[in-house]
């Protein structure tokens, strides 16, 4: 499988605080499985919560262990298993 982060948005004006969000693919031998969206807070918990060794963790732990100041550098990182 192969996780492939495609974008970057945040939603600064919600009156309690910003949303931060990463859409990502999903890619298996037979092309695209599952085209997804998955905030910050989300990914935190994924990242300790799914088995280590695929590439949705692993995209998951970059997501959750980002700088917040460079969250856009992460377009376009994949994740192989």
């Amino acid at each position: 499988m192969k996780a492939v982060i495609e974008s970057y948005c945040c939603v600064p004006d919600l009156p309690d605080s910003r949303v931060e969000a990463f859409h990502y693919c999903l890619y298996g031998d037979c092309g695209m499985l599952h085209r997804g969206t998955v905030t910050i807070r989300t990914a935190k918990v994924l990242a300790t919560e799914i088995r280590a060794g695929t590439a949705f963790a692993a995209m998951m732990r970059a997501i959750s262990e980002g700088n917040p100041r460079n969250y856009g550098s992460l377009v376009g990182a994949t994740f192989v298993d």
